[in-house]
């Protein structure tokens, strides 16, 4: 049988009722018995209709492509997203917003992100801590929350073209030493990478092509390796094709200062810094980083 669940907040002497039926507890539980209980009931109602327009969509269109696909997913995830802040902006201090806060946050990027979102989320942090200042999901979500702060600030500074891109001084693979602002006067994309790391190899074709394409016109490439085995990184750039003239690394792997000098958990990681030294761009990959360098690069 399949298992149907249902995430509630449960706090001292909450009374919840659930009127409801097997096969109507997905679309409508019934919540009764506590202040939140037609804001998780609109919940459950909103993430029912969006499993069921993704079923649909599936079986009215067994063949469509990739690309469409995603393209209606990321419309009803869209749509989702802003009803479910609909819901917290018309409850902001109701304990169901520990479980909708997720909505609230940026998924990928703060591209496409709603940066008002960032009140609602301190609003409603403050509300929580007020009643459950020893809840650790609470405590949680406020680390989350100053995390985000921190870096949509950092993009507000980037955007503005003032965010000065951190200087760091690396071992090149002959031994010499390697400057970022040595490279100041170009278009540098900082390229986080190792020789481990299996998408970060997938993208060299792809790295390879944009220099080739864009060298002429003042680009370049910085690879800065997290490994930390010499002949292992020395290997990768020879099999790869990794042509560019700049590579670094201290070799530390995820010991490295860097990972805290430019805030990234994860590689592939890049980052794109002007001919004056400021941070335009971060996190681009594929497409997003081609359109990017055609809107700097091409005139």
């Amino acid at each position: 049988m399949k298992k149907k669940v249902l995430e509630l907040i449960a706090a001292p002497n909450d009374k919840i009722k659930i009127n409801t039926t097997l096969d109507k507890f997905e679309m409508s539980p019934g919540i009764s018995g506590v202040a939140w209980a037609q804001q998780a009931n609109s919940f459950t109602k909103l993430k029912y209709d969006f499993l069921l327009q993704q079923k649909r969509f599936q079986s009215e269109n067994p063949k469509a492509s990739k690309e469409d696909s995603e393209k209606f997913l990321s419309g009803i995830i869209s749509n989702l997203d802003s009803a479910v802040v609909q819901l917290v902006k018309k409850n902001p201090t109701s304990d169901f917003n520990l479980i909708l806060f997720s909505f609230l946050a940026p998924v990928q990027t703060m591209d496409e992100w709603n940066g008002d979102n960032l009140k609602l989320m301190q609003q409603v942090i403050e509300n929580l801590k007020s009643k459950y200042p020893e809840s650790p999901r609470v405590q949680m979500i406020e680390q989350q929350t100053a995390q985000i702060e921190r870096i949509f600030q950092e993009e507000q500074l980037m955007k503005s073209g003032k965010m000065d891109a951190p200087d760091f001084t690396l071992k090149t693979p002959e031994g010499s030493e390697i400057k970022l602002s040595s490279l100041k006067g170009q278009y540098v994309l900082i390229d986080f990478w190792a020789s481990w790391c299996g998408p970060c190899r997938q993208e060299s074709p792809n790295m390879v092509r944009l220099y080739n394409e864009y060298k002429s016109k003042g680009f370049t490439i910085f690879s800065v390796s997290l490994d930390d085995n010499a002949n292992k990184w020395k290997e990768a750039i020879k099999k790869d094709g990794l042509i560019w003239p700049s590579h670094g690394s201290d070799l530390q792997g995820w010991k490295t200062p860097l990972t805290q000098l430019y805030a990234f958990n994860s590689i592939p990681h890049t980052v794109l810094v002007n001919k004056e030294g400021k941070i335009i761009a971060r996190g681009l990959r594929g497409t997003a980083l081609e359109n990017k360098l055609k809107t700097v690069l091409e005139p």
